[in-house]
This record gives C-alpha cells, sequence and structure tokens, in this order.
C-alpha cells in the first residue's frame, strides 16, 4: 500500500519515478557546502520540487575541489546544479558520454579535466551576463554562443581572468563587422539570432569573432536596415505619411539608401537594424560625424542642407554615417560648460540640457560629497554626469533602464547630496547609493530616516498559466531574471511583484519595451502567446521589466496612433475600439472629438496610443475616471484637449473632457431669467431666453 501511495503521489504531482540510466558528476568550484540537482523531462516531468534531489560528495576531486554525484533518471536531460538556496548554474544538458561539469562545461573523466586550466575568460553583460573579468571560463582555444537574439552585444577576453590582460577591439585579428566603444569592448548588431563563435589564442596570436545567423547565412549583421524619422523627413522622403518616428518606416533592403530632401528644413533622424526601438542607432552611434550634423536630446541625428540634394544614409558592416552638403551654420551653439557634475534627465540625456544651475558643488561639510539645490518632478528619471572638456565623461549609475525614478515622497524643492563613489547608506532611490534624496514631510517612506529599500535582483513571478498560482510570491526568482525554458505552446499571463506581495506588483505598463506580439491584459497583466514550444526570459532591474522570447505576432492588437476613449469594456489595449478614436477637430486647433454613446455610470478616460501601446492617460493616475451621470448620457459628441481647458468643468478638474448634457439647466440669473448652457462647435454657450452669449457674457445672436 505505501509503495502504491509513492507512485500516486509522484504522478500527482509530475515527479520521476523512472529507473536510473547514468551518474552526472558536479566538480564543486565554488565549494558549496551542499549540492543539489533540479532536472526535467518532457511532459512537466521533473526529478523533484526545486532545488532538486541532494547530491553525494565522492572521495574524488579535480581541480582541487569535490566531486558530487547524482543517479539521473532515464531520459532526463535538462539539468541545474544548485547549492539549495541562492546559487546555481545556467540551465545545462546531461550528456552520459561527457558526464562531468566543471564551470558549465562536460568531460568525459575526471581525468580529462585536472589538467586543463581556462585558456581564456570572455567577459560582458550583454553577451554572458557579467562585466566581471573571468565571468566565462573557456578551457578550449574557442567558444560559441548559441542562438543569441537579435540585439546590441559588446564584450571583452581576459587571459587570465584580470583585467591587466583585457583585449578588446583594438586587438581583434579582424575588424570589419565590429565597432569599439570608449572603453575599447568589441561592439556588434545581430539584425537576428545567431551564433557567435569567439577564438583567442596566444601563440599565434589570434582574436576573431565569427558570426552565423541560425539557418545559415552570417558574417554580422544582416545587410539592410530601416530609417525612422520627424514629419518633415517622413513628407520630404516618402516615407509615409502617419509613420514618422514608428521604428519600420522606411526599410532599405541594401547598406545604402539615397534620400532627395530640401534646403532650409531641418530634419531628424535614427535608423534601426531590425526595425525595432531596441536596435535604434543615432547621433552616438556615427562611425563618422560629418559637419553641419548635430544630436538632440534623444540622441537623434539632426541637419539643414545648404541646398536641395540627395542625402546618403549608409549603414553596413562596421559602418554608419551620412554624406550630403549640411548647412553648419544650422549647427545649434553647444553650451559652455565647466568641468564638474551635473544633474540630467528632466529634458533629455546630452550636453545640450545641462546648465551651471544644475552643476554640483563640493559639500564644505563632507570630503568627496557634492549637493546641488533642485525641484523635482514625480515620475522624473534623473541621473549624474561627469563632464570634461565640454562632454559627459562618465554615467551615475552607467548603464540602461537605470535611471532613479522620483516618488512623491521625493518631489519638489530638495538639496541633493552625491558621492561618486556610492555610499551603502544612501538607498533612497535604487542600488548604488550615488543619491541621498530628504523625503517630504508626511511622506510614506524614503529619505531622511528611512530610506527605500534597495534592490537585490530578488523578485517573485505570479501567473496561473505560467507558474500555476496567482500568489503573488508564487515563484521567487534570484540575479535579476528568469527563463523558463521549453515552455509549452499557448497562451500566458503573468505580473511581477519585487517582495512578493500584491502592494508591489508590476506589469504591462512596467516594460522597458513592448516585444512583438506582446499585450495588455486585464489588470495591467502581461500576455503572450507561444505558437511553438520555446525559452522566455523575465529580466527585472528593481523598476522596469524585460520580456524575451518568440512571441507569436499574430496576437498583435494594432491601433492607429492617436486617442482614443477607454474604460467602457476595461483599461487595457484590448478595451479600446478603432470606431473609439477621436479626430481632430477643424473648428479648433488642439481639440479634438469622437460621437459616441455614453452609457450612466459609466467611467471614461482618454488614452494616447502610439505604436499600439498606451502611452498617455487624460487624466493620468487612479480612481480619477470621468463618471457618466444622467445629463451626459446617450450619443453625444465629446470634445477633447490635451492640455485641458479650465473652462470645461463638465466632470471635474482638468477639463480634457467636455460633453454636451442632455438639460444643463443654470439658476436663474439676477434679473430673474433662466438660462441653459450648451455647447456649439465646441464653444460654450449661454441661452437666456431668445438670446445667445459666449462664456465671457458677450451676446453673439
Amino acid at each position: 500500500m505505501r509503495k502504491f501511495l509513492s507512485l500516486f503521489v509522484a504522478a500527482l504531482f509530475g515527479l520521476s519515478t523512472a529507473a536510473t540510466a547514468a551518474t552526472a558528476y558536479y566538480v564543486n568550484m565554488d565549494d558549496w557546502t551542499a549540492v543539489k540537482a533540479y532536472m526535467w523531462a518532457d511532459g512537466n516531468q521533473k526529478n523533484a520540487e526545486w532545488p532538486g534531489v541532494a547530491m553525494t560528495k565522492t572521495a574524488e576531486q579535480a581541480l582541487g575541489h569535490d566531486i558530487w554525484s547524482y543517479e539521473v533518471p532515464d531520459g532526463f536531460v535538462d539539468i541545474i546544479f544548485n547549492n539549495g538556496s541562492d546559487k546555481q548554474t545556467g540551465n545545462l544538458k546531461f550528456d552520459a558520454s561527457k558526464p562531468y561539469c566543471c564551470s558549465g562545461q562536460w568531460f568525459a573523466s575526471k581525468e580529462a579535466i585536472n589538467p586543463v586550466t581556462p585558456k581564456f575568460y570572455i567577459t560582458g553583460e550583454s553577451l554572458v551576463g557579467s562585466w566581471s573579468s573571468n565571468a566565462l571560463q573557456v578551457l578550449e582555444d574557442s567558444y560559441t554562443f548559441t542562438n543569441k537574439p537579435a540585439g546590441n552585444y559588446s564584450f571583452k577576453v581576459t587571459e587570465d581572468g584580470t583585467w591587466a590582460t583585457a583585449k578588446g577591439y583594438s586587438a581583434l585579428t579582424n575588424k570589419e563587422g565590429f565597432t569599439a566603444d570608449g572603453d575599447d569592448n568589441v561592439c556588434f548588431t545581430l539584425a537576428a539570432a545567431s551564433d557567435i563563435k569567439v577564438t583567442y589564442t596566444k601563440s599565434p596570436a589570434v582574436f576573431t569573432v565569427e558570426i552565423t545567423a541560425v539557418g545559415g547565412g552570417g558574417g554580422g549583421s544582416s545587410t539592410g536596415f530601416y530609417i525612422t524619422g520627424d514629419s518633415a523627413l517622413v513628407v520630404d522622403a516618402g516615407i509615409g505619411i502617419g509613420k514618422k518616428w514608428n521604428p519600420d518606416a522606411l526599410k532599405v533592403e541594401k547598406d545604402t539608401a539615397e534620400l532627395s530632401l530640401k534646403a532650409a528644413v531641418t530634419y531628424t533622424l535614427k535608423v534601426t537594424t531590425a526595425g525595432t526601438w531596441e536596435t535604434a542607432k543615432g547621433f552616438s552611434d556615427l562611425t563618422e560625424a560629418a559637419k553641419g550634423l548635430w544630436k538632440d536630446k534623444d540622441n537623434n541625428i539632426c541637419f539643414a542642407l545648404t541646398a536641395a540634394g540627395v542625402v546618403k544614409v549608409i549603414y553596413k558592416t562596421g559602418v554608419f554615417k551620412l554624406e550630403g552638403a549640411f548647412d553648419e551654420s544650422k549647427v545649434p551653439a553647444t553650451p559652455t560648460l565647466e568641468n564638474g557634475y551635473y544633474l540630467i534627465g528632466q529634458n533629455g540625456w546630452d550636453e545640450s540640457v545641462l546648465s551651471e544651475s544644475l552643476k554640483f558643488a563640493a559639500n564644505p561639510d563632507t570630503e568627496g560629497e557634492f549637493q546641488l539645490s533642485a525641484t523635482l518632478v514625480k515620475d522624473q528619471e534623473i541621473k549624474v554626469v561627469s563632464v570634461e572638456s565640454n562632454a559627459i565623461k562618465t554615467w551615475y549609475p552607467d548603464g540602461m533602464g537605470n535611471a532613479y525614478k522620483v516618488d512623491a515622497d521625493h518631489a519638489g524643492a530638495k538639496t541633493i547630496f552625491f558621492r561618486p563613489a556610492g555610499n551603502d547608506d544612501w538607498k533612497t532611490f535604487h542600488e548604488g547609493g550615488f543619491f541621498f534624496v530628504a523625503a517630504n514631510e508626511g511622506g510614506g517612506g524614503g529619505g531622511g530616516e528611512t530610506p527605500d529599500p534597495q534592490f537585490d535582483g530578488k523578485f517573485y513571478i505570479t501567473g496561473e498559466s505560467l507558474v500555476g498560482s496567482w500568489e503573488p510570491n508564487a515563484l521567487a526568482c534570484e540575479n535579476s531574471e528568469h527563463t523558463f525554458t521549453a515552455l509549452a505552446a499557448g497562451d500566458y499571463k503573468f505580473k511581477i511583484t519585487v517582495d512578493g506581495t500584491w502592494a508591489t506588483a508590476k506589469g504591462f505598463s512596467d516594460l522597458a519595451s513592448r516585444p512583438k506580439g506582446v499585450t495588455e491584459g486585464d489588470n495591467n497583466n502581461i500576455c503572450f502567446t507561444l505558437a511553438a514550444a520555446g525559452n522566455v526570459t523575465v529580466k527585472f532591474n528593481g523598476s522596469k521589466i524585460t520580456l524575451e522570447g518568440t512571441f507569436d505576432e499574430s496576437k498583435e492588437i494594432t491601433f492607429a496612433d492617436g486617442y482614443y476613449l477607454i474604460g467602457q469594456n476595461g483599461w487595457s489595449m484590448a478595451a479600446l475600439n478603432a470606431n473609439l478614436k477621436f479626430e481632430a477637430n477643424a473648428g479648433n486647433e488642439g481639440e479634438y472629438k469622437l460621437e459616441a454613446t455614453l452609457v450612466v455610470d459609466q467611467e471614461i478616460k482618454v488614452v494616447l496610443v502610439e505604436n499600439s501601446t498606451i502611452k498617455t492617460w487624460f487624466p493620468d493616475g487612479m480612481d480619477n475616471a470621468y463618471k457618466v451621470d444622467a445629463a451626459h448620457a446617450g450619443a453625444k459628441t465629446i470634445f477633447f484637449r490635451p492640455a485641458g481647458n479650465a473652462e470645461w468643468e463638465t466632470f471635474s478638474e482638468g477639463g480634457f473632457i467636455f460633453i454636451e448634457e442632455n438639460s444643463q439647466a443654470i439658476d436663474n440669473t439676477a434679473d430673474g431669467v433662466k438660462a441653459v448652457k450648451v455647447l456649439r462647435d465646441g464653444q460654450l454657450m449661454i441661452i437666456k431666453g431668445e438670446k445667445t452669449y459666449n462664456v465671457i457674457g458677450a451676446q453673439v445672436k
């Protein structure tokens, strides 16, 4: 009876009862006190619940470290070795012919390991997940990264795992197809998923990178790119009206585009390598910046022409430049900046937005510390930069998607303190300790004596379809990311939480960018469909979510850019209707109107849609929708102004919407005559008897 019950429980929870087929060995290079093996197979079979089954320490060693063993169930291949708590390897594939795992690589015997020391190391956050000098140990003369997704990458190699022996772009045997950044990293872009082979030997001296597109082809970035730009470029270059700043606005099938443009017009453009904003390239990415080009606050390439003519946009292996008769007199004067530290982010991310009023001064009371008095705005993203020779030299913190976002507790006129070296006690916004800003009096936490918690890379994924539960702490994740391997085809939706409570839930609106095929579900859930089984990676940096995978783009919800009425059927993209799009009101500049039927007690707002994503809410915030009363229900013309209108008081403050009432009686006026308020051609009118007046009392009829 006991054996039968064990089999029943194993079947119920997907645990394996298969016979063992081989033994896996793990060289405990990190000297964990315990080692566990977590394995899974097709059909949702697993050897045990995470973190798996305890391994057995053997009497053998390799490279001076203990070897642990585990009897692998028949048919199981995927394996993760871990310490039972906070340390683990990546997803590995067990091979019975090479059962010994050491530093992520497999060997036929322990004797094959012992004489081997790493030939070189590969380091780079985008490529191997870390800039630590010994991030990836390579035991052969080369290493191949398989099926790396499209995107931007940078890395270096080191000979002995120290920065003193680091080799970058300048050491490449063949530089064609690659570029360097300010730190001499090897930089490149994949236009499609590819295999990347890195080869490094000291004698003979060889340092090469070979890129092969998955499914064939290779040699670096694919030929072709996209040009996207402002309305002037859209019209004059024939990109297509209504497509300005759409990342796939103009597909260039070769490495050069020739644009016939006018003179006396300022043009703005970027290119993207895969038709997505994630691969956008701007002014700072040019390999050659011709005289007469300049950048704006969003790193766009800007220029004007001395005479009508052709501008060549060239993007090919290792080269990104523009050629044309550019008007140097149109280049804006660069502000003259003293060397020092500046606050940046309020109006953009380049030197043009800096000013002496944003320069930090030395704090006379504390050595190595700087301070600045400034007014911070809620939801504003800020960083600090060091300026040398009138140019930005260093960013604090460095990297993308990690700016400090001002919350309500830290908004207003503030003294901001800054330490280039950081400070462990400064946790007001984010890890790193660069900033300290005192919170507003009476705030709900953060700043002052109660700093906000640091994000340490731990978060939770919740979603019944994805992890089996809507409990907020359903799946605990470490190291800022989690990969679901061989996820079955189907529909999924989920959220994440920072600390395992719903109070810190984040969803669709918190995506760093929206991959094609990913949509917004109810209650801000992130939704996607897999047409076939595949891997899906969820990353979180403390404020923004990144989602990676091959999603079913047929599920894409597509809407033209513009303003839409929302709320009737929910509060996500799925609730929108093309028939609820506002059109420009020809009678009033900056105003829009929509014919729609409203229902009593219905709550409504207006949203701005860009690239099939809700960009802005009117009004922004929660629990402040416009609630339709009986006087405003029925078939109506709804007028809307993104800038608001102080005279539009139909619902509440803000004045975004005005709707003509069914019967808008006004209290009798001083002369005893009953008055009625009406809307004509988007203008408020007051009717008294047979006379009509505008809102300032002038008779118009």
